[in-house]
């Protein structure tokens, strides 16, 4: 038989975020993830990274959220696999989530002048 399957298996991940208060009326959120290249008995996994990143504004008298978002923004989530054996070499690129894009719009109908949007502060955080 004569085969090792003898490997380490160790991966790294990783992400980044922030998040930007462009204007009074406006907010950018960016977001880099990571995810190290693997090897086992057979295979080598490339590394793969992607950009996701959200944009709102508020519109109207602060009753309308307009955001615009994307995920894999651009679309370098792709994951490259080249697996070996005696007899054969499979390289396989696989690209199941292709940039996506979305743009929504929600008003609040019951808002009142006086009422504020509900924001998560700093001081009931831990």
């Amino acid at each position: 038989m004569g085969q090792d399957f003898n490997f380490n298996g160790n991966a790294t991940t990783g992400r980044f975020s922030t998040q930007a208060k462009i204007s009074t009326m406006m907010n950018l959120q960016l977001r880099y993830n990571y995810t190290g290249a693997t090897t086992n008995a057979q295979s080598h996994t490339w590394s793969v990274h992607y950009l996701d990143f959200g944009l709102s504004r508020n519109a109207l008298k602060e009753k309308m959220t307009i955001t615009l978002d994307g995920s894999n923004v651009l679309n370098t989530r792709k994951t490259k696999t080249l697996t070996t054996g005696d007899n054969y070499i499979y390289n396989q690129l696989s690209n199941p989530n292709a940039s996506r894009y979305r743009l929504t719009m929600v008003y609040r109908f019951n808002l009142k002048d006086s009422q504020s949007i509900r924001q998560a502060k700093s001081g009931n955080r831990n």
